[in-house]
């Protein structure tokens, strides 16, 4: 027993010897140890870094624009195809002008009244105008008076007169008619027409009589002083000559009529669609409307574009990669349907608000300009977009 104990004591001396031997080796070969840093991959970063570094985009062109009526109305003349070839100033289409041009005739036809009537305004009355206007003023006056009077003796003499006449006529006519009232036919026989004319003629006179008898109507009489007001109004009006507001109120009509034309005018121009200054020389690439059709104004109908020069934008740009481009940049644009083709570019814009899509994901426009074109690129070729990011904005 007591030599097991020697011998297990001895074991366990040789076994730490030899361990604290392999840790100095191990120490001597590779230096000290000391505890391994846990590598941890971020497999989002990794991700965004792989976005960023490739995106996705159009072909589109550097210069194009939709056009559409000013006004709206029915298409009457297209003027153009797609493909055909426009420079600035050339007719596109147009609207059914006949209104317009019925506006324009009314409009020029009121300025040329308001023209007259100013010309009328600033001229001097004649004395003969002077002399009539003097002679209406006295006729009112004395409409008025004679009114206010009422009939003279005279005229009431004669009014009575003239109604004992006709009661004797129509006595005569009425003893005549009754001789022969017993015919058959009775209302084909002259003395039935004489009789009827009689009785008109009494009652014109019994009312003509009736009417002088009656006092002045005040009515009447308000009608009456208001013609020699105006009549007066007129002629001192014509001895004064034009006053300044009757030569400021013409002109004001006359300024109206010519707006009314020159607005007439102008929707007429804008009857016509035309292409623009800007383009100077473009080609027709969609047109959404037929002859015909009545379209709003405002309503895009003609797309115009110069297919000598394209950019590209981009279309899944996220907002990690958005935040690590940089104007100026230089890009790869790969282009699928050109067999992969690689064209140069640069980075010369990127949308400062984001895009939201229907899957809710955000992303923002970058515009990258071709070092060189390749003919046989067309508008909305897809392409694929390679850039660096530089170190110190890598996860």
């Amino acid at each position: 027993m007591k030599r097991f104990i020697i011998v297990l004591g001895l074991l366990i001396i040789v076994a730490a010897v030899v361990c604290v031997g392999g840790q100095r080796l191990r120490s001597s070969l590779f230096g000290p140890e000391s505890e391994p840093e846990a590598v941890v991959l971020d497999q989002e970063a990794a991700a965004a870094v792989r976005r960023a570094l490739r995106a996705r985009g159009q072909v589109v062109p550097v210069r194009w624009m939709t056009l559409g009526f000013e006004t709206g109305g029915r298409v009457a003349q297209l003027a153009v195809q797609v493909g055909d070839v426009v420079q600035a100033g050339d007719l596109l289409a147009r609207l059914n002008t006949e209104a317009l041009e019925l506006e324009i005739q009314e409009a020029s036809d009121n300025l040329a009244t308001e023209e007259a009537q100013l010309a009328l305004t600033m001229e001097e009355a004649t004395p003969a105008q002077v002399a009539a206007a003097q002679a209406e003023y006295a006729a009112a006056l004395a409409q008025y008076e004679k009114l206010k009077a009422g009939p003279t003796e005279e005229e009431l003499i004669v009014a009575k007169a003239d109604m004992e006449k006709a009661a004797v006529a129509l006595q005569k006519a009425q003893a005549e008619y009754d001789e022969v009232a017993w015919v058959p036919g009775l209302a084909a026989l002259p003395q039935s027409a004489a009789l009827q004319q009689a009785s008109i003629d009494y009652e014109r006179a019994k009312a003509n009589y009736q009417i002088l008898t009656m006092p002045p109507d005040e009515a009447q009489l308000k009608q009456a002083e208001s013609e020699i007001a105006a009549a007066k109004a007129e002629l001192e009006s014509m001895k004064a000559g034009p006053s300044a507001a009757q030569i400021e109120l013409a002109q004001s009509q006359l300024a109206q009529a010519q707006t009314a034309l020159a607005q007439a005018e102008l929707r007429l121009e804008q009857a016509s669609l035309i292409a623009p200054s800007q383009i100077v020389s473009s080609t027709v690439t969609d047109i959404a409307v037929k002859e015909g059709e009545v379209v709003g104004a405002g309503v895009p109908l003609i797309t115009l574009a110069d297919l000598t020069e394209f950019q590209v934008e981009t279309t899944d740009l996220d907002e990690w990669g958005a935040a690590r481009v940089t104007l100026g940049q230089g890009v790869e644009v790969r282009v699928p349907a050109l067999d992969n083709q690689v064209l140069p570019g640069l980075v010369v814009s990127l949308a400062p608000q984001a895009t939201v899509l229907p899957t809710d994901d955000v992303v923002y426009k970058a515009t990258i300009v071709l070092e060189r074109q390749n003919p046989a690129l067309r508008w909305g070729m897809t392409v694929r977009i390679d850039w660096p990011i530089p170190k110190d904005m890598q996860p």
